[in-house]
C-alpha cells in the first residue's frame, strides 16, 4: 500500500481483526479499542469476503457482516464515507462514540 501511515490489515489466514475487536463487546468498548489501537478508518471489500466464503475459497469468518457495520454506524462508532466502489465500504472511526456531527 502506498500510504503515509501504518495500516493494520489481515489476510484470510489471520484472525479477523474487527472480530477480535468487536466480539462480545458493547459499541462503546469497540470504539475504545479502535481508538486505543489508533485505527481511524476501516475498509471492507465485500467481493473478497464473499469469494472466500464460497466453496473453494479459503474461508472467512461469518462474524463480519453488513449488519455488524450497520450496528456500529447506528451506535455512533463509525461513520460511512463515500464508497471506493461497490461493493466495497469505507468507514471512519468517529472521534468519540455517539458523535453525530
Amino acid at each position: 500500500f502506498h500510504m503515509r501511515r501504518a495500516i493494520a490489515y489481515n489476510t484470510v489466514f489471520d484472525d479477523e481483526l474487527i472480530e477480535t475487536i468487536a466480539r462480545g463487546r458493547s459499541p462503546e468498548a469497540v470504539h475504545a479499542e479502535l481508538t486505543r489501537l489508533g485505527i481511524t478508518h476501516i475498509y471492507v471489500d465485500w467481493v473478497e469476503t464473499e469469494r472466500h466464503r464460497k466453496p473453494g475459497g479459503y474461508g472467512f469468518t461469518p462474524f463480519v457482516t453488513h449488519e455488524l457495520f450497520a450496528r456500529l454506524v447506528n451506535a455512533g462508532v463509525l461513520e460511512v464515507l463515500p464508497s471506493p466502489g461497490p461493493p466495497r465500504d469505507l468507514y471512519r472511526v468517529r472521534s468519540r462514540a455517539n458523535d453525530r456531527r
